[in-house]
Formats: C-alpha cells, sequence, structure tokens
C-alpha cells in the first residue's frame, strides 16, 4: 500500500458539510487499514465539474474517494456513520454523523448508494467495540478496473487521474439531496444582476448581494450605497444571508431560520452562504470617497453659494443633502423657479448644476432628501463642507459630526443672514485655534438663543392669554352652554381634542373639556386670579421690546445680501484652487439699503 493521498487544505471551505476532525478522520483511515490491508481513502482537496447548463465551473471541497480493493468498484463517499458496540442492550449505537454531500451528481457518479462498513477496537473475547459504515457512490471510470490494478502508480498520481476525470462533464448542480436520475437539468434558480447576465456563484460578495454588474460596482460611491441597501435587510448583526434553491437572489435570515432551511434542504446547493459579519468587513474596509463639496441645507445660504460654484469648474462633485420641498417663499432669495415648485430641493439642486455646466461636462452629484444627520456622509470624504442650516443647534450638530470623524471635510464654510447683514466663517478644520474660536463662538450663539427663546415663549403665552381674557370678558358666557365653544373659537382646542376627552386647563371645576362648564361665578374668579399673577409675574418681560419675527423670505430688499455674502465664499475657494493660502477666516458683511452712490447715463 502505497502512501496515501489526504489533502486537508480545504477542511472549513464548505458550510454546507459536517465533518469530522482531521484527527478523527485520521483515525478512520487507520482503523480501514488495520481491518483490510487492501482497502483506502484519498482525500482531494476540491474536485471542479463544470455545469453544462449554467457554463460554470463549480467547486466540490474535500472529496473523499473509498477504493476497498485495486479492482473493484471505487465511490466517492458522501457520509460516514460511527458506531459503538452497547453491552447491554447487545447492539450498535450510532455515535456520530459525518456528511462531506448529501448525494454527489455526476455522469460519472452512480445514483444509487454503495455502501461498506468494518469493526474494529476488539477485545480480549473477540468483541468488537467500534464500528464504521462508509456511505457513498460508484465512480463510473476505467481508472477503478484497469489503472488501479495494472500500473505502479502512486496515490497522489491516482488522485490527479480522477480529479482529470471528474472535470468538463456535469450536466446538473455538484450534489442534491434529491436527485432521481442522474440525467436530470439543473435544478436549482441561478441568479442574474441587472443586465440580465447569469452571477457565478464564486462571484465578489457585493454582486452576489447587489445583483449588479461588475460595471456599476467600480463606482465606490455606487458600490457603497448598494452594499448600505442590501445590509438593511438584516434585522440583526448574527443574521445571514442566503440563497434559495428556487429564489433569484440573497436573502437576509436569522441562524435559527438558517439551520432549518438547510435541515429542509431549502437552502442553495452552489450558492454560499454570506454572514452580515462578512458582508459589513467589506464596507469598512472601503476608502471614503473623495468629494469636493458637501452642502447641507439647500435654502438661502447652500443654494447661494451653489449659484456661483456650479457655474465655474472648481468644483466637480457634490454630495446635496434637504430634506424640503421648494414652497413659493422659497423663490425670493432662493435659486428655484415656479417650474420647481412643489418639487424637492435636493433633487432640483442636482438639476440646476446640471444645467450650468457644458454640455461635455458630466459633474459627479450625489442627492439625499433627507437630514444630515441621516446621510451616510461617513462614507465621503469632502474638501468643502456647507452648513447651510437655519440653526444654531444644527450647525453645531454638523461641526460635532466633523470634530468626531462621522464627517470628514478640510474646510468649514458657514453663512449666516440677518436681514441685510451676513456672516461668513470659512474655517481650516486643521487649523485648532480657527475650530477653536468658532465652536466657541457658536456656543455663546446658542446660549443667546435660548436665553431669547425663553422669552419669547413667556411673551407668546401672555399674548395668548390676553387674547382668551379678552374674548372672555367681551362676550356674554351665558350665550355659551360650556367652555368648548369658547375654546374651539379662540383657537385653544380642536374638536378632536374635545372628542378626545384632553384635559381642560382653564376650567377648576373640571377634569376633561366634556365636564367644563365655564359659565360660573368661581370660574370667572379663578381666571382673574390666574391673569392677576402672571402680570404680576411678568410685568418686567412686558418692558422688553421683541420685533415680531419676520421670515427673510418675505422681504424684499433679500437678493443683494445673499449673491454678495456668497462671492466672499467662491472668491476663497477660487484662491485655495489655485494653491494660494485661504483669504480669511470670519467676515461680516452688510448691503446698504439704498445705493450711497450711482451714476446715471442719459
Amino acid at each position: 500500500m502505497t502512501e496515501l493521498y489526504l489533502d486537508f487544505s480545504n477542511w472549513d471551505k464548505d458550510p454546507r458539510q459536517t465533518l469530522p476532525t482531521q484527527e478523527e478522520f485520521m483515525s478512520i483511515v487507520a482503523a480501514l487499514k488495520q481491518c483490510w490491508s487492501k482497502g483506502k481513502i484519498m482525500l482531494l482537496p476540491s474536485v471542479t465539474w463544470a455545469n453544462a447548463v449554467t457554463k460554470e465551473d463549480q467547486e466540490v471541497y474535500n472529496f473523499p474517494i473509498y477504493m476497498s480493493h485495486p479492482g473493484n468498484t471505487h465511490f466517492a463517499i458522501a457520509k460516514i456513520t460511527y458506531q459503538e458496540w452497547d453491552d447491554d442492550r447487545t447492539t450498535w449505537v450510532t455515535k456520530k454523523t459525518w456528511k462531506f454531500a448529501d448525494r454527489y451528481y455526476h455522469v460519472n457518479i452512480r445514483h444509487g448508494e454503495d455502501t461498506d462498513g468494518f469493526s474494529y477496537d476488539a477485545d480480549e473475547h473477540g468483541t468488537y467495540h467500534k464500528h464504521i459504515t462508509l456511505h457513498g457512490h460508484a465512480i463510473c471510470s476505467p481508472i477503478n478496473n484497469n489503472e488501479t490494478a495494472v500500473r505502479s502508480l502512486t496515490d497522489k498520481q491516482l488522485a490527479m487521474m480522477y480529479k482529470a476525470q471528474l472535470v468538463g462533464q456535469n450536466y446538473g448542480s455538484p450534489y442534491q439531496s434529491n436527485i432521481t436520475s442522474i440525467h436530470n437539468a439543473w435544478t436549482e434558480n441561478v441568479m442574474c444582476d441587472a443586465d440580465g447576465h447569469r452571477i457565478p456563484a464564486n462571484a465578489p460578495i457585493p454582486q452576489l448581494l447587489t445583483r449588479q454588474p461588475l460595471r456599476v460596482l467600480r463606482d465606490l460611491s455606487t458600490f457603497r450605497n448598494r452594499m448600505d441597501a442590501a445590509l438593511k435587510q438584516a434585522a440583526s448583526p448574527l443574521d445571514a444571508f442566503v440563497k434559495m434553491k428556487d429564489g433569484d437572489r440573497y436573502i437576509a435570515v436569522s441562524n435559527e431560520q438558517c439551520e432549518e432551511l438547510a435541515r429542509d434542504n431549502q437552502l442553495s446547493a452552489v450558492y454560499p452562504i454570506i454572514t452580515y459579519k462578512q458582508a459589513l468587513e467589506i464596507q469598512d474596509r472601503l476608502p471614503r470617497q473623495p468629494i469636493d463639496m458637501i452642502v447641507a441645507g439647500l435654502g438661502s445660504a447652500g443654494s447661494g453659494i451653489l449659484d456661483q460654484v456650479a457655474r465655474s469648474n472648481l468644483v466637480n462633485s457634490f454630495y446635496l443633502v434637504d430634506p424640503d420641498i421648494i414652497e413659493e417663499k422659497n423663490l425670493r432669495n432662493q435659486w428655484y423657479t415656479n417650474g420647481t415648485l412643489r418639487s424637492t430641493k435636493a433633487d432640483k439642486s442636482k438639476m440646476i448644476i446640471q444645467s450650468c455646466r457644458p454640455r461635455e461636462s458630466d459633474p459627479r452629484i450625489d442627492v439625499l432628501v433627507g437630514k444630515f444627520e441621516d446621510a451616510p456622509l461617513q462614507h465621503y470624504s469632502a474638501k468643502y463642507a456647507v452648513a447651510g442650516f437655519d440653526t444654531i443647534k444644527t450647525r453645531l450638530a454638523f461641526l460635532e459630526d466633523i470634530l468626531n470623524g462621522r464627517i470628514e471635510a478640510r474646510y468649514l464654510i458657514d453663512t449666516r443672514y440677518d436681514d441685510l447683514t451676513a456672516s461668513i466663517y470659512f474655517i481650516d478644520m486643521k487649523d485648532e485655534d480657527q475650530v477653536r474660536r468658532y465652536k466657541a463662538g457658536l456656543d455663546a450663539d446658542y446660549e443667546a438663543f435660548l436665553a431669547r427663546e425663553e422669552v419669547r415663549k413667556e411673551k407668546e403665552n401672555i399674548q395668548n392669554f390676553d387674547q382668551f381674557w379678552a374674548y372672555f370678558t367681551n362676550n356674554d358666557p351665558e350665550n355659551f352652554n360650556d367652555c368648548d365653544e369658547k375654546h374651539l373659537a379662540i383657537g385653544a382646542y380642536t374638536q378632536a381634542d374635545i372628542d378626545a376627552g384632553a384635559e381642560c386647563t382653564y376650567c377648576p371645576l373640571s377634569d376633561s373639556i366634556e365636564e367644563c362648564h365655564c359659565g360660573t361665578d368661581a370660574c370667572k374668579e379663578h381666571m382673574m386670579e390666574i391673569y392677576e399673577r402672571c402680570k404680576e409675574k411678568c410685568k418686567d418681560i412686558r418692558r422688553i421690546d421683541i420685533p415680531a419675527a419676520e421670515s427673510s423670505c418675505l422681504r424684499q430688499n433679500f437678493i443683494d445680501i445673499y449673491k454678495y455674502a456668497s462671492t466672499f465664499v467662491f472668491a476663497a475657494i477660487r484662491e485655495i484652487e489655485a494653491g494660494n493660502p485661504k483669504p480669511f477666516t470670519h467676515v461680516e458683511a452688510q448691503t446698504d439699503k439704498f445705493p450711497s452712490h450711482m451714476v446715471v447715463g442719459k
């Protein structure tokens, strides 16, 4: 008996196999050698079978061949059972079952199952205590009867001849558990990409999960977005992605579901199981997508900057983020037109940028209709990041995302408007002093805002109470059956609130609106007490002049300050792109209500 050919290099390659340990396998080989000197097992690390239907090379890993005698038919081992003798019951008890493949399917491998077994480990009485049963399918090949008996071949040479015999002759799946004839056609649905081309089972994981042509996935941003969408299928990081035999795509299932589907033989026999961890690691290893400019917020500030930048060739890739739709009030101070009303700002801004460029130009523009907090900005590395927000709080959150690394940007641009004035910030994020001062300014502005907001709410509460009290005292309470009509009349409650039995905050005599009857003297006295307390408490606040809020969108003298401020930003970008230092960090700008100098030609 020549040296056995046993190659364990692919031992853990196929998750569908339930294999013994290498030590257990070697003990089986050793036991066989003791019992039958002419019997042996060879182990091929892999065998390639070309599927004639799918035109796919399919690998079968850990392919064991059992040869009982040189001239006998040999078979491919599909399963091994290990039994031990039970003296009490005088019977064999199955302890372990190892599966290499449920059933091999090949024109050179017979459909019917062959078995061969041997007992070993006898005691002093001649009683065997261990038994091995080999289950397999006969290999129909001239190698069986001739080469092994006549020619003097090493086991490695013999193994390579077997491997060569099994290449290029398969008409179906490498192994299936439900095959009734070796002439069956392909019994599993194949996956195709968006172009209709077959996706092979050994394709990269991103292509398997996204079902996209490789030409599409070459784009890094598209690659990420497609993978993100695929990963969102999973409800838990413990989930796995599997392809069903009758399915045409991968689906996410829990580990328990995966095991159940495998037991029911519903999983693909060819396409591999992909763990969530495997897919996530691919995403984590990807570099950030280089991009020229991120614009988060496409209102007056964001669109004002884009209005100038888009007409140049200084910035050629954009990521635009905004959740809003275009309203009529946006037409005065933003770059949208009547034809874009009720469209999303992000989508229309993309179209406007494209229309500003020459026909041969093709700027890269990714958009998200949503809040910047939901945008996958961790996938991008931006040169310029525009904080085009309405609130200081959102600006602080945007800055924090840059500082903690979720957003990567070299320069942060922030423009703010107040009537005819503008504050323009152009921060080098590598300059710690600039960043510190900018953040300190934001923190101070936010504290001032909170103080003003508290005053505004107090003022609003007083105004609301005055309105209610004026209506209450100027109308005869007897004209109302109960509080419902008063509440509805002044807009304090809606009919839905009343129907839901909301709590009445004005009447001290009841707990709900339905039970409220405020035409009583007791109720009027209670309301007077509240009013007097409120006047005393808020008398100082009443002396504060809080101008009524007025949206800049409604002002007529607006356009000059937005365009004026945007030119500072564009000029800074132009200098940087020309290789010059950043010209400013903070600029306070304003325009006159009316030009102070004019030249009139006649």
